[in-house]
């Protein structure tokens, strides 16, 4: 269990062990906003942290089957394979960003994690 800071008061998180319910998130991520899909992904099939996820540039992740990274915690470089559902995600939401955008647009992981949690609870 993780404790994380939320609207100045402590909330207890807990991973999610349900496949089904992974999977489940994942769809209507991809339904709702590609975007968010993709942050989702990163973390969950790849084991990116949210720091790491937002300082992804397109060039880092288009038309490429490894993401070669270098960890923003502990400067290691780590080379992660991507697996064909979020390849063509990824793929598909890069195709017209130029690659010396600076970003993915991946700018408000709050929001993401809200979009989490509410859907957890459906």
């Amino acid at each position: 269990m993780n404790i994380c800071q939320r609207n100045g008061g402590d909330v207890m998180t807990e991973p999610i062990k349900d496949k089904s319910v992974v999977k489940n998130i994942m769809k209507s991520l991809e339904g709702e906003n590609q975007r968010n899909a993709i942050m989702f992904g990163l973390g969950i099939y790849c084991g990116f942290r949210i720091s790491d996820i937002l300082n992804l540039k397109v060039k880092d992740v288009r038309r490429k089957w490894n993401l070669k990274i270098k960890q923003q915690k502990t400067g290691k470089m780590i080379n992660i394979p991507l697996n064909r559902e979020l390849k063509k995600l990824i793929d598909e939401y890069t195709e017209e960003m130029k690659d010396a955008a600076k970003n993915l647009q991946f700018e408000r992981a709050a929001e993401l994690r809200d979009m989490i949690n509410d859907l957890k609870e459906k």
